[in-house]
């Protein structure tokens, strides 16, 4: 506020007016001056706040890039730094490669394993029985195994979830006509009728002609033959 000068005309400005006149002179002035003063204390404290947080900053991106911020940074070897960046960089996608080829073939081994432990699952159960031909029951099998997790199961008559063992069992006794008449010679249910010799059927365990279904029915019902193919599988390979 203003200083009502006029209340002081004509008076002689000394002792308690005077004291008055001074007080309110002082009191204008405060008025006057502390708004800046304050702004002058926040912008200062801003601006200590601002210097502190980017020497803080500026502390923390020298540790991330290994620089000493009290060293001379004329002295820095900022073409060193760029090539050593440039090194963890390459580092960082080889390994990141060699992680992506590991997980691949860590899928295609897991893959192989479950598709041959499937296939022995189908071809111990199909020795068990006379079949004509085991691979034609082999590809009857599989369209109705299921994998459920760890488990294989087989997708029965009228729709049931049974064994794989009972799954080929139920096949033999309603498809008849896929199953050697008893006392009848030959090759067996694996189907097999030829050596290795020419005119004879396929090598079962040779790496070409590898059937596992074939060898486990020659095993059971042939072991001489299937030994003798499994040696020359060898030595051919």
């Amino acid at each position: 506020m203003p200083i009502d000068l006029d209340k002081y005309k004509g008076k002689t400005l000394e002792g308690e007016t005077l004291s008055e006149l001074q007080a309110a002179i002082s009191t204008h002035i405060e008025a006057e001056v502390a708004p800046e003063r304050d702004r002058r204390k926040k912008a200062e404290k801003e601006s200590i706040d601002g210097r502190k947080a980017k020497d803080a900053r500026i502390e923390r991106l020298s540790e991330l890039l290994g620089v000493d911020v009290d060293a001379d940074l004329d002295k820095v070897d900022v073409k060193g730094m760029a090539e050593a960046a440039k090194q963890v960089e390459q580092q960082l996608r080889r390994v990141t490669r060699e992680r992506d080829d590991a997980v691949k073939r860590a899928d295609e081994i897991a893959g192989k394993y479950a598709t041959e432990r499937r296939q022995l699952a189908i071809a111990t159960e199909i020795a068990k029985h006379p079949f004509v031909d085991a691979e034609d029951v082999a590809a009857l099998v599989e369209r109705r195994v299921k994998a459920d997790g760890d488990d294989l199961t087989f997708d029965g008559p009228e729709g049931k979830t049974i064994s794989i063992a009972d799954g080929v069992a139920w096949i033999a006794k309603t498809k008849t006509h896929l199953v050697r008449p008893a006392g009848e010679g030959g090759g067996g249910g694996s189907g097999f009728t030829g050596g290795t010799g020419a005119g004879g059927a396929k090598n079962p365990f040779a790496k070409a002609t590898w059937n596992l279904t074939e060898q486990i029915a020659l095993k059971r019902e042939n072991p001489t033959q299937a030994a003798q193919l499994e040696q020359a599988a060898r030595q051919a390979a």
